[in-house]
């Protein structure tokens, strides 16, 4: 029985190996596996940001950004 080695895989199925992972924690978790892993993963799992108002204001902090003109995102 031989033993698969994660360097011997062709760095082509990297990319298709990732586009199945559908949740962030899972992206976050495959840059940990190798190099070749993390530098395909991390783009993918910074492609969309969520930011949420946690503050009990914070709501009112985005509308008031946004009345002034500021980038919203």
């Amino acid at each position: 029985m031989s033993v698969f080695d994660i360097h011997d895989l062709p760095p082509e199925l990297i990319p298709h190996i990732l586009s199945h992972l559908q949740k962030p924690a899972h992206l976050a978790q495959v840059c940990l596996v190798s190099r070749s892993f993390y530098e395909e993963a991390v783009p993918l799992l910074y492609e969309r940001l969520a930011v949420y108002a946690w503050h009990k204001d914070g709501k009112k902090k985005a509308q008031a950004s946004r009345s002034l003109g500021l980038p919203t995102i």
